[in-house]
């Protein structure tokens, strides 16, 4: 009975888990990379846009990665003096 009750808690917190954290860092990655993705495509085909995830493992000759955001006013600002 007990161990039943352990599967039952365990997968309440899995779920709960999963809701709360990795489910809105998914869409909120696939969101913002699918948008640039449909911007810059007609202009670049041949460019490839994907999370860091995405070129897990593969080669490529170039990679640019950006560190650099805006606020609410479009001004940029360094992720890295956050660090």
């Amino acid at each position: 009975m007990q161990n039943a009750i352990h599967c039952v808690i365990g997968r309440v917190l899995f779920i709960c888990l999963f809701l709360c954290f990795v489910l809105p860092y998914f869409l909120c990655v696939f969101v913002k990379v699918e948008l640039l993705r449909l911007r810059l495509s007609s202009e670049y085909p041949a460019l490839e846009i994907k999370s860091v995830d995405g070129f897990q493992g593969r080669e490529k000759e170039a990679v640019v990665i950006s560190l650099v955001r805006s606020n609410e006013k479009g001004i940029g600002t360094s992720v890295i003096k956050y660090f």
